[in-house]
């Protein structure tokens, strides 16, 4: 049994609540902004990858019945797994390992939990320097 032997919360903070209305407008400006700078080359040999990316991708989800969304982006494949109960990072290591970007956020799209990877097709760069994949 775990014993907590320390904790800490903060209150928070009136002066940094932005109406989310706010928040939207500005943030897809500056991503409009971003993604005109943005300039997108194929990756060949990772481009090759993709579909086994995608069916392991769909296969994980059927296998532990997570919620699955995948999508084709500018560059390369975005997945959502989303679900209500504790996981262990043990199976979920290999897919993570094929992925090249990795978020987890609480509460969205209904569920617990939902984890959403990245696996770039494409390098991408702006101003001259590779951004992503970083590899």
């Amino acid at each position: 049994m775990k014993k907590l032997i320390y904790s800490k919360k903060y209150p928070e903070s009136e002066e940094l609540k932005v109406p989310p209305e706010v928040l939207l407008g500005a943030f897809a400006e500056a991503a409009e902004r971003l993604c005109d700078e943005l300039v997108y080359i194929l990756l060949p040999c990772r481009m090759a990858f993709k579909e086994k990316y995608i069916e392991y991708a769909k296969e994980f989800a059927e296998k532990y019945e997570y919620d699955i969304e995948i999508y084709e982006a500018r560059g390369g494949v975005e997945l959502n797994l989303s679900f209500d109960h504790q996981f262990t990072f043990g199976e979920f290591n290999n897919l993570i390992g094929m992925s090249d970007d990795i978020s987890i956020s609480s509460g969205i799209k209904g569920r617990e939990f939902t984890v959403s990877l990245t696996y770039y097709t494409h390098a991408i760069y702006r101003d001259g320097k590779k951004l992503l994949p970083i590899m």
